[in-house]
């Protein structure tokens, strides 16, 4: 059954994909690729996944990803990439410490 979170899963393990090819980590990629048709047949058989005994393609190969959907957007260095530092700017800015801007230096 194809429910909003498997879609939105599929759709994360796709800008995962992306990212990591983008960034150059093309082992882990492929690795990453595999595991995720791995886990995608195994769902469609209505089974556990099961790391043991699993088969990964050969170094070198192409990386599996009929499964993944393409991703949407698509930018030079990887939407997570982007996603992260606006993320980060945003988190560091409200979360720094405030200076107080009297002549006590902050103290009361």
């Amino acid at each position: 059954m194809v429910t909003k979170t498997s879609i939105y899963g599929e759709l994360l393990n796709a800008y995962v994909l992306d990212y990591l090819k983008k960034k150059g980590f093309l082992r882990t990629a492929r690795e990453f690729a595999e595991e995720c048709r791995q886990m995608t047949a195994a769902q469609h058989k209505g089974e556990a996944a099961s790391a043991e005994g699993a088969v990964l393609s050969p170094p070198g190969s192409p990386p599996v990803v009929s499964e993944l959907p393409a991703v949407p957007i698509d930018s030079p260095c990887g939407f997570l990439s982007n996603w992260w530092t606006v993320f980060w700017e945003c988190f560091a800015t409200t979360s720094a410490p405030r200076r107080s801007s009297d002549s006590t230096g902050g103290a009361l």
